[in-house]
């Protein structure tokens, strides 16, 4: 039962994290790959380049989907997290009846 579950945090929090990497994407780089887009960065100079680019990025972060994203990747990466936990301790009294 206790390998069901384990099983169960581990996949829910990775597609929780895969799905906030995504957000991230669609929030931070979709807006940005348009060949008008890409042509006009790269017809700027090198630091004002960069400038937009960190822009961009904030923007995007800022943006409600960036939000949501910033959101799931912290619930997947704290359920991978706890499940890490929850598996070495039962790992620990597994090893403690299991010689005793």
């Amino acid at each position: 039962m206790s390998h069901a579950i384990i099983q169960l945090g581990l996949l829910l929090g990775f597609h929780t994290t895969w799905v906030g990497f995504v957000c991230f994407f669609f929030a931070i780089a979709w807006p940005n790959l348009s060949f008008r887009r890409i042509k006009e960065n790269h017809s700027l100079p090198y630091g004002q380049m960069w400038n937009r680019v960190n822009d961009d990025l904030l923007r995007g972060v800022k943006s409600r989907l960036g939000r949501v994203a910033q959101l799931l990747f912290a619930i997947g990466l704290s359920l991978l997290i706890l499940v890490g936990v929850i598996w070495f301790v039962l790992k620990i009294v597994e090893r403690q009846t299991g010689s005793g």
